[in-house]
């Protein structure tokens, strides 16, 4: 069983970089989403939430369109405030508008996996420490004469 210490080791160690490195990137991955014709009313002064507002990535992607059609302007007529819509013109005030916008978002599996494999970011780290600890001192005793 000669390097059999040295092929655990390298196993464990790959294991712990690899497996939180994984969970990372299934917890970052997100797909971009369409919403379009959400419907809101708006109040000066006042936070209308968008229902995905959290999801907005690009507040640039925000559409804001009245009941005859035109297109409002975003620093003039609204502005996003990360949970909704703020109306800046009073005349404004009780419009009913529809919104289009872009979300980042997740697919139910994608956040599964993204929350299972977080739960080795922590415990594979001590176990990898673990073995290695273990492993360096069995190769040290075995070159000392010892064994195990």
């Amino acid at each position: 069983m000669k390097g059999s210490p040295w092929t655990i080791l390298i196993v464990f160690v790959t294991l712990a970089l690899l497996l939180p490195a994984v969970g990372i990137g299934f917890e970052d991955a997100a797909q971009e989403q369409q919403i379009e014709g959400e419907s809101i009313t708006l109040a000066v002064n006042e936070t209308v939430p968008l229902e995905h507002a959290e999801d907005v990535t690009d507040n640039q992607s925000i559409t804001v369109t009245d009941s005859s059609g035109t297109e409002l302007v975003n620093g003039e007529d609204y502005e996003f405030d990360g949970e909704g819509i703020v109306t800046l013109t009073e005349g404004l005030d009780g419009e009913g508008v529809t919104v289009d916008y872009v979300i980042e978002t997740q697919t139910e599996d994608t956040q599964d996996v993204g929350q299972l494999l977080s739960i080795f970011d922590s415990w594979i780290v001590g176990l990898t420490l673990f073995v290695v600890v273990g492993a360096i001192w069995a190769m040290t005793s075995i070159s000392r004469g010892g064994g195990y």
